[in-house]
């Protein structure tokens, strides 16, 4: 695990209002009420504590990084799951194997 998402778990964990690094931001939205969690400018995840629940988005991006950011994402929420590639398609493991899609809800 690298530093920076060391540092993502830390900001989602302690629900930190804004904290940015490198590629990455998470910030507050008081409209919604969610943490935004960004990468490269793109709404990666929405993580809302009321319902205990996070969208998961690639935004068209099915890059290592953005997969490896998902999945700190997870572990912060200590979900039990992570997503991987498998034949160039990305799937989520919660209990199952599923299609991993664009919007993508996973309760924690």
């Amino acid at each position: 695990m690298t530093q920076i998402e060391q540092n993502l778990i830390n900001a989602i964990r302690g629900k930190d209002k804004a904290w940015s690094e490198g590629n990455t931001m998470v910030s507050y939205n008081e409209n919604t009420e969610t943490y935004d969690v960004f990468l490269h400018g793109h709404r990666i995840a929405s993580i809302d504590y009321d319902s205990r629940e996070v969208r998961l988005s690639s935004c068209g991006w099915r890059t290592n990084t953005t997969k490896a950011r998902l999945n700190t994402i997870l572990t912060a929420l200590r979900v039990d799951g992570y997503i991987r590639q498998v034949r160039k398609r990305w799937q989520i493991c919660t209990n199952n194997y599923h299609n991993f899609y664009d919007g993508i809800e996973v309760s924690f």
